[in-house]
Formats: C-alpha cells, structure tokens, sequence
C-alpha cells in the first residue's frame, strides 16, 4: 500500500513539474512573443514615421511642382503677350519705315524701297516732286552717294563749277531750309531741275500765268490738287494743254529762277548721286552750266544794283 501511495506521490510530483515546466516554457514563450510584438510595434510606428515623412515630402514636392507649372504658365502668358506686343510694334514700326521711307525718297533723300525696277521711277513720276534716280549700276538702291558736304563750305555757283568741269553725269540734291532742291547734270549741262516747294512766288504755275501760257483758272485746278512744278509738267504733257517744246521751254527757265534762289544759300547739305533719272525725255532740255551761272549772277547783281539804288 505504501508502495502504491509512493508511486502515486511520485506521478504527482512528475505531474507538478511536468505543469511547472510547461508553466515556465509558456513563460518564457510568451515573454518572447510580447519582445516579439512590442518590436512589431515599433517597425510599424517606425514605418508609419517614415511613410507620414515621404508623404509629406512628396506633397511639398507635388506642392513645388505645381507652384513651378503655374509659374511657368504665368511666364509663357507672359511672353505670349509680349511676342504679341513685339509683333505689334514690328509692325508699327514696318508701317512707319516704309511711311517715312516713301516721304523720304518723295523729298529726293535716298532711301531703299525694294523697288529695283527702273520703269517704277516712270509709272509713280506723279508722286514725287523729282523722278526716282535710277543708279549706272544694277542692283544699287538706292543710287549710292558719291559726293556730300555743308553748302556753308562750298558754295552752290562752286558745286556746280565742280560737277561740270569734272563731267560727271547723276543728280545734285540740294537740302536747306523746308526745302529739298535736285538738280540732274549731264556732260556739262542740266537736264531737270525741280524743288519740293508748292505755293511759291518762284513756282511753275506762278510762271505760267506771268507767261500768259495759261489762264489762273487753270492753273488753280493743278494748285489745289496740290502738285508739286514736275508733276505739273507731266500733267501738261499728257494732257496735251502746251506743246513740248513750250513745256520744255517753261522747265528751262524755271531751272533759271530756282538756280538764281539757290546761289543766294549760305547754309545747308548737299549731296551727289550718279545715276540718271526716270522721267519722260520729252521734259528733258539743255541747259550750260556756264550759261546759267553767268546770267545768274547777272540777275541777282542786277536785283542787288536795285536794291541798293533804293
């Protein structure tokens, strides 16, 4: 009996310590599982942390990225306006070089217009004061100047002295005061001579009704189309109211009466182009430089005698 409870203490304490050890192994288990979890835990958060960064950081980026796009917007609608506003003053500009490009050459000064056809200088006669000079060498537009100076240093009598005895063959451009003066020279002798004033005492119209060639009413209807003396030349021509040889005649003494106002210049520019210019050879006379300088002279002499016995 002894032997039997013996036994029986001796399952128990196996038993008892069986349950200990399991105690103690599920123990230790489940201390090794809460290590287990609370790293768990702090991956995570550490996770978390480093996710909630990256996920700021990429709005911040995703924040810049739409500041720059919206800034780059605002910069391309920028510039957009001003190409547009550059466009706009490009042509402005365009439309006031070519404006003053065409006031220019309508005032004898000699500025490109693209235009390198000679029969222009022909079809567009009326439109200026003075045909367009075409140059002796193609492709020149417009015709090169080869001579420049102040009309303060050489004078206009020693100008055209110069041009003569030199026989050179272009077209003299006289600038003084409001007026623009183009004298064409050829061996020696003019062939046009015309200026840019209208309404003057020294003008063609003044000097056809003092001729008696025409009636005033005629020429007020040439007046108040506001003609320059070449235009009203040609226009007689074309319309057939004075012969040619009359016409030319009135041109001739015309070039007489601005070439007398001219050697009275103390001030003003000049400059010499070669070239020809492009009018109807009908309108064409002679004139000998040395002629002309001698009764000039003769004529403002005689206007100062008179002045002077005044």
């Amino acid at each position: 009996m002894s032997e039997t409870n013996g036994i029986e203490d001796a399952l128990k304490f196996f038993d008892e310590a069986e349950e200990a050890a399991k105690a103690a192994g599920a123990e230790k288990e489940s201390e090794r599982l809460r290590f287990a979890q609370e790293q768990l835990r702090l991956q995570v958060e550490t996770l978390r942390r480093d996710f909630s960064a990256r996920l700021a950081e990429h709005d911040r980026e995703l924040e810049i990225r739409a500041r720059a796009l919206e800034e780059s917007e605002r910069l391309a609608r920028r510039h957009e306006e001003e190409l547009e506003d550059e466009r706009k003053l490009t042509k402005e500009l365009k439309r006031q070089n070519l404006a003053l490009q065409h006031q220019l050459n309508a005032w004898g000064i000699p500025v490109s217009t693209g235009d390198s056809d000679p029969a222009a200088g022909l079809e567009h006669a009326h439109q200026r004061f003075f045909p367009r000079v075409v140059p002796p060498e193609p492709g020149d537009d417009p015709a090169p100047v080869a001579l420049r100076g102040d009309l303060r240093v050489f004078h206009v009598m020693s100008l055209l002295s110069f041009i003569g005895n030199s026989n050179l063959t272009g077209v003299l451009t006289l600038v003084h005061d409001d007026t623009v003066t183009k004298i064409f020279v050829e061996n020696a002798t003019l062939g046009l001579v015309a200026w840019s004033r209208r309404h003057s005492p020294c003008s063609l119209p003044y000097l056809l009704i003092e001729s008696e060639l025409l009636a005033p009413n005629e020429v007020a209807s040439y007046q108040e189309e506001n003609l320059y003396d070449f235009e009203i030349a040609n226009r007689l021509l074309y319309e057939g109211k004075l012969d040619v040889e009359t016409i030319r005649e009135c041109l001739r003494e015309h070039a007489r009466v601005i070439l007398a106002q001219l050697l009275q210049l103390d001030s003003g520019a000049f400059f010499f182009q070669r070239g020809r210019p492009t009018y109807d050879q009908n309108l064409k006379f002679r004139l000998s430089i040395t002629d002309l300088l001698l009764r000039s002279l003769t004529m403002v002499d005689e206007k100062a005698r008179d002045g002077g016995g005044r």
